[in-house]
């Protein structure tokens, strides 16, 4: 999860969280609506089960690993909103590398 972009898996995340809600659902005996499975999904502080959607999670679980992991090799982030070239040298070696994480890498 915290190694590939959702994009690339987005359909298994899906069905492993299509599994979960059956299996607890199966558990307590009868099928929840929509609200009720999105309270079960609230940490037990707030009256939930604290069951984790993989599918909501995902992309925040990658995208904080890929900050860590470059920040720890010292690496200025930006986020790709802003306006970079989408050719040339600087595109090859520092947007395309690294555009599925959200942030762009520039060395110190």
């Amino acid at each position: 999860m915290r190694t590939t972009p959702l994009s690339h898996w987005h359909s298994v995340a899906s069905s492993f969280d299509s599994s979960v809600r059956r299996t607890f659902e199966s558990i307590v005996g009868f099928p929840l609506s929509l609200q009720a499975y999105t309270q079960a999904c609230l940490t037990p502080k707030l009256g939930g089960f604290g069951l984790r959607q993989v599918v909501a999670h995902a992309e925040g679980a990658f995208k904080a690993s890929c900050f860590e992991v470059f920040s720890a090799w010292g690496l200025v982030f930006l986020p790709l909103s802003l306006s970079f070239p989408t050719r040339g040298l600087f595109y090859s070696r520092f947007v395309h590398p690294f555009r599925s994480c959200g942030f762009l890498f520039l060395p110190p």
